[in-house]
């Protein structure tokens, strides 16, 4: 057996691991509603987020799950009433981690915004983003694969502020524990969304959760012209913040090298090492910073999910970080292309059908863009 294997399998049985779980699950139990379907569906969807770690399919492949407890014909109205907590349905991303002098990919924004270009034109697909944010898989996620463990978010630092009500320097603030997926590391995380997010079905979908006389989820002209951010509404309770709010400095990290444990020394990172949950890996995060920066508002945190994103994370747009950023962030491989399924058209009649559509969709996406190698990108 390989060494991944050992690691896979032995953060599997950690009892630590199953403790979580069971304690989770009891409280979810305690916590039932009245509302007897919402009860089933709540569930059940904590059963989809375990096998979707495993599966390595599109977040949509709660339909699967869902058909299999309602039975066939379940009706359209319903899947998408089901679903419609999450905003990205899919990431597409690099099939390998960039490399300096390798081809098959590319570091131009550009380039990578037409690419969503493509996407949209087919009829499965709505809307489609550029995001920096948390860093490739390159592979389904399955049995004996260690970049379920390697892939990690931007992770917030700090925020600084001339405001003496607010309380950013909140002890253990951006502590965050991620219940889907491998441990990684627990802190939360922070995105930047592309243009096409503030209009169009991601915009409707990110909206939704904007907080009644809270703000309001803005165009991207308005949102770049304010330096705005969005930011969970546990964070905002926990700091005192408020929409409006003037912010000197957001400091964030990004992953600039990883290694087993052990293996990393002081000399070999030119910021700081952390170390991953249970698993121990070695992170080397060197940070990042936004200044002058507005909140334009809080949001109700969604229920975790898709285990390949980083849960409730603080949104803004990467138009606000400088050009020598961007290529930085790409350049580590913080980046995907976070895309929208037309949720009217998943089948419903069979669960064979539902799969074969999904897989449908996947296959065909891995193909040639801009004369690179056709195995550019890869559908997660």
């Amino acid at each position: 057996m390989s060494n991944s294997e050992v690691g896979w399998l032995s953060w599997f049985f950690s009892i630590t691991v199953w403790k979580k779980r069971l304690s989770h699950i009891q409280k979810r139990i305690l916590d039932l509603p009245d509302n007897l379907r919402i009860a089933t569906l709540t569930s059940w969807r904590d059963k989809e987020r375990g096998l979707a770690v495993f599966a390595g399919v599109f977040l949509a492949s709660l339909v699967i799950t869902l058909v299999l407890i309602y039975g066939v014909g379940l009706s359209q109205a319903f899947l998408e009433e089901s679903i419609e907590q999450t905003v990205f349905d899919s990431k597409i991303e690099f099939k390998s981690a960039p490399e300096q002098g390798a081809s098959g990919w590319t570091n131009d924004t550009a380039v990578l915004q037409q690419m969503c270009d493509e996407v949209v034109l087919r009829k499965e697909f709505n809307d489609c983003t550029l995001v920096l944010g948390k860093s490739g898989l390159h592979s389904e996620i399955s049995w004996g694969n260690d970049a379920a463990f390697y892939a990690s978010p931007l992770f917030m630092e700090k925020i600084e502020t001339s405001n003496v009500d607010r309380k950013w320097d909140t002890e253990d603030l951006w502590d965050y524990e991620y219940t889907t997926g491998p441990p990684v590391v627990n802190v939360r995380a922070i995105s930047f969304l592309g243009p096409e997010a503030f209009d169009g079905v991601l915009a409707e979908r990110l909206s939704e959760n904007i907080i009644y006389e809270m703000g309001e989820w803005k165009t991207h002209e308005e949102v770049n012209s304010q330096r705005g951010i969005y930011i969970p509404l546990d964070i905002a309770s926990a700091a005192g913040a408020e929409v409006g709010d003037n912010i000197d400095t957001l400091t964030f990290t990004y992953t600039y090298e990883r290694s087993l444990p052990g293996v990393m020394e002081d000399e070999d990172c030119p910021g700081e090492i952390i170390q991953g949950e249970e698993y121990r890996l070695m992170y080397c995060q060197v940070k990042m910073s936004l200044e002058n920066v507005t909140i334009l508002g809080i949001y109700e945190p969604w229920p975790q999910g898709n285990p390949v994103l980083a849960a409730n994370p603080i949104y803004t747009t990467w138009t606000l970080l400088s050009e020598e950023q961007q290529i930085t962030l790409i350049d580590k491989d913080h980046v995907y292309l976070g895309i929208t399924v037309d949720r009217s058209l998943l089948p419903t009649s069979s669960i064979s059908a539902a799969e074969d559509w999904l897989d449908v969709i996947s296959n065909d996406h891995s193909h040639n863009y801009n004369n690179c190698d056709s195995s550019l990108i890869k559908s997660t």
